[in-house]
């Protein structure tokens, strides 16, 4: 935010269109030295003011950070988030849901849209002209911004004040919050390269110790009607042993599960498939055995945007060779990673090749369609499959809800 605040500044200064540049690295030093201070104290104040001035609306705000709405993967999403959240307003009539990603990669992504249709510098300059106001949210220009050891220590004081006040009863701004300590720790450990002053400095929060892990379990929510094979597998891949067999909910109120024929506890793996789509009941039922519960489902609707909940678009979920198996595990565990694990161990690059190896070998299964029993019981695929099988996709049904939040959810 305060690098950004001087770009603008810098912008505004030197008569430049607004969002176009970022500002040379020695005039921001100039500026910081002088000023950063000031605007550190400022970012305080502004979350405490916003925080303080709605205390009792809190269903009636959301949390946006720039970050996740910029991101090429998340960022329609959290578009979509905030046309839903103002739609809600009475007289307020967005656009279609559809259009949403549309109108995002329109305003957010312009440059590159503008450099996919115009093939010639010419044509860059007649399209600008027809729209002179439009700007793209994304400045070029040098993105280092050096701070100072004491400047990120006044950071990560502001930051553990801000979260220590408003994070119990707010995740999300909590998870935005913490996001921003933790890009602090890196820069201070960087700057000073004394681990045990960043320690001292950022309250222990720095990124050669890992916090303790959380005892999780992932729920893979698969409408009754429709083909989770391939994001079922993925999941199993990324966090379960290698050859591990997919675990199926028997009875979610219960919580029996079944894994090669037999009944066993639901700690006995990470991931486990059901077709129940109650999650709140279902989260309600597991919570007391985890620290945390996560849902993934391929379904549209308003539990996508509770904070546990991760809803995936299966047109994404479809692949002809190695190289789509390798994207399509690529961009499930980055949506991972943004949504729910901040920790780089649990969702490592030999996990990925875990999840790569089984999609690989559960296609060759199915194409050679001999071993039914093992395609059943370790991937989940019923009847044996077949080679036609490799590539389905299935319109994602609405899923929504008028009950509580799974989570606290900011």
């Amino acid at each position: 935010a305060i690098p950004s605040f001087f770009n603008h500044i810098y912008e505004m200064k030197n008569h430049l269109p607004v969002h176009s540049q970022r500002a040379p690295v020695d005039a921001w030093i100039e500026w910081r030295d002088r000023l950063a201070a000031i605007q550190i104290s400022r970012f305080e104040k502004f979350v405490d003011y916003w925080m303080e001035r709605f205390l009792q609306l809190n269903d009636n705000r959301i949390f946006v950070s720039y970050e996740r709405l910029t991101d090429d993967d998340m960022g329609a999403e959290e578009a979509i988030r905030m046309t839903r959240f103002l739609g809600q307003s009475e007289g307020v009539t967005p656009i279609d849901i559809e259009s949403v990603p549309c109108v995002w990669k329109s305003v957010v992504k312009y440059k590159e849209s503008l450099k996919a249709s115009n093939n010639n510098q010419q044509q860059q300059q007649k399209r600008r002209r027809l729209d002179p106001l439009h700007h793209d949210s994304q400045r070029s220009g040098p993105t280092e911004r050096p701070y100072t050891p004491e400047l990120l220590s006044s950071m990560s004081d502001m930051l553990l004040r801000l979260i220590g006040k408003w994070g119990d009863g707010h995740l999300r701004l909590r998870k935005m919050l913490e996001g921003y300590q933790k890009d602090v720790a890196t820069a201070y450990l960087a700057t000073t390269g004394d681990n045990d002053a960043a320690m001292t400095s950022l309250g222990g929060v720095v990124p050669a110790q890992q916090p303790k892990q959380k005892n999780f379990h992932v729920i893979l929510a698969c409408p009754p009607e429709m083909d989770c094979t391939i994001l079922s597998n993925v999941l199993v891949g990324l966090f379960e042993p290698p050859d591990a067999y997919m675990s199926f909910m028997e009875d979610s109120s219960q919580l029996q599960v079944r894994q090669r024929g037999s009944l066993v506890s639901i700690e006995s793996s990470v991931v486990t498939l059901t077709h129940d789509m109650n999650l709140l009941a279902l989260y309600k039922t597991m919570k007391p055995k985890f620290d945390e519960v996560y849902f993934v489902a391929p379904v549209k609707g308003e539990a996508c945007e509770y904070d546990n909940v991760m809803c995936v678009d299966n047109e994404a979920l479809v692949y002809s060779n190695s190289d789509g198996m390798e994207d399509v595990v690529s961009k499930i565990a980055k949506r991972l990673r943004l949504h729910f694990f901040e920790d780089p161990t649990i969702l490592s690059e030999a996990k990925l090749g875990v999840a790569l190896k089984r999609l690989v070998e559960m296609e060759t299964l199915r194409a050679d369609g001999k071993q039914g029993a093992l395609l059943e019981e370790k991937f989940g695929i019923r009847g044996g499959g077949g080679a036609n099988n490799v590539v389905k996709t299935m319109t994602a049904p609405m899923l929504t809800s008028d009950k509580a939040p799974l989570t606290i959810n900011g």
